[in-house]
């Protein structure tokens, strides 16, 4: 009877520490699992984090510039600024623009003043009257503002306006490639007809052109 009550005690002792030994195995499994985990998701944001802040320069939706309200992009019928009340200035509507050509026209107001400038472009392969183009870029500066108040409103990408400061431009665009200057800050994208360009004085931004003729 002893013998077998030894035996039982025996058997109890060595079940228990399988029992132990199971849980400890399990719960440094779950660690290196945990720990696994955060190290995935912690390299996945990074990656996140790289991707959005240098995506946007490569995004065709990212070139645009927003008038009286109106929101106006890359790709876009140029007689698509009459929405915001804009016209091309008149001598310039029956102008022929050439495939892989581009032409540079004023863009006026309401009161028919020249406030900006505008890249016409042809993206069918040919030729087209300007008034039946594409918007391929704009150009705006500190002339346009004296001479339409509303031009001091006109945002580009990440609400960049004239008069925007350095800090206000990198939070958006971050630094400035290589090629830049103190007074001219430059964003390339990775194809050659897309950019962003700032004009820099004082600190604050004086004007702003932007090209996209890839769409």
């Amino acid at each position: 009877m002893k013998k077998i009550i030894k035996l039982i005690v025996i058997i109890t002792i060595l079940m228990s520490s399988l029992i132990v030994l199971t849980a400890c195995g399990d719960t440094k499994n779950e660690k290196n699992n945990n720990e696994e985990n955060s190290v995935s998701n912690s390299t996945n944001k990074t990656e996140e984090e790289t991707t959005s802040s240098t995506k946007f320069i490569d995004d065709n939706d990212s070139y645009y510039f927003i008038y009286n309200g109106v929101k106006i992009k890359a790709g876009d019928e140029i007689s698509s600024i009459t929405s915001a009340g804009l016209s091309i200035e008149d001598t310039r509507g029956a102008e022929e623009v050439e495939p892989d050509s581009r032409k540079n026209c004023e863009i006026a107001n309401s009161k028919g003043t020249s406030i900006f400038n505008v890249t016409a472009y042809s993206k069918n392969n040919s030729t087209v009257k300007i008034s039946d183009s594409w918007i391929g870029g704009v150009s705006v500066d500190t002339r346009g503002v004296k001479r339409d108040s509303k031009v001091a409103d006109m945002e580009v990408y990440g609400g960049i306006k004239i008069g925007s400061t350095i800090e206000e431009l990198k939070a958006v665009f971050g630094e400035p490639d290589d090629s830049s200057t103190d007074s001219q800050y430059v964003y390339e994208s990775k194809e050659v007809s897309r950019y962003y360009r700032f004009d820099i004085k004082d600190g604050k931004i004086t004007g702003i052109t932007w090209m996209n003729r890839t769409l």
